[in-house]
């Protein structure tokens, strides 16, 4: 694939990112606040955010990141074991690091909020929320792009082109 099409790639599956990732942030931080879920359960909202995510993210992937055609049955299993992986692996470890093991980040952030002036409208546990998902989420998504077009949607495998003309042998 050339460098021109890997980086449009990279700018769709960057595109479908967000989208899947505002679909997955609403829902977390909406069960968070229903459920009125403590930092250290924030782990219950995320499983079930990304679920959905998980769910949306295929369709947009496949045929619109990836372009894939082909794989059926088994590229769905892929899809669904790197996505599992990255979403209760990377994403959720992740979450559970920056929220509930070492939340620094979220914390000086919110911090920075506080001297704005903006704790009012953006309380402590939103915003150490919300930076633990962000890292969470980046890692993830390096993951997933990888996995994905390596393993999940591969390019089709093309016979390469003779890397000299076949000339015929004149007599």
């Amino acid at each position: 694939m050339d460098p021109t099409a890997t980086g449009r790639q990279v700018a769709r599956f960057a595109a479908a990112g967000v989208i899947n990732t505002l679909i997955d942030y609403v829902v977390f931080i909406g069960l968070s606040w229903l459920w009125a879920l403590p930092l250290e359960r924030s782990w219950i909202a995320k499983a079930i955010s990304g679920t959905i995510a998980m769910a949306n993210s295929f369709v947009l992937n496949r045929r619109w990141v990836f372009r894939s055609s082909s794989g059926g049955l088994r590229q769905l299993a892929r899809f669904v074991i790197v996505t599992l992986i990255g979403t209760f692996g990377v994403q959720l470890g992740g979450l559970l690091l920056f929220s509930a093991l070492w939340p620094a980040p979220g914390h000086l952030a919110a911090a920075v909020v506080n001297a704005m002036g903006l704790s009012r409208w953006l309380p402590e546990p939103l915003v150490v929320r919300t930076v633990a998902f962000g890292l969470a989420t980046a890692a993830s998504m390096c993951w997933n792009f990888v996995a994905y077009r390596r393993w999940v949607f591969p390019p089709d495998q093309a016979p390469a082109a003779p890397a000299l003309p076949i000339t015929a042998a004149r007599a």
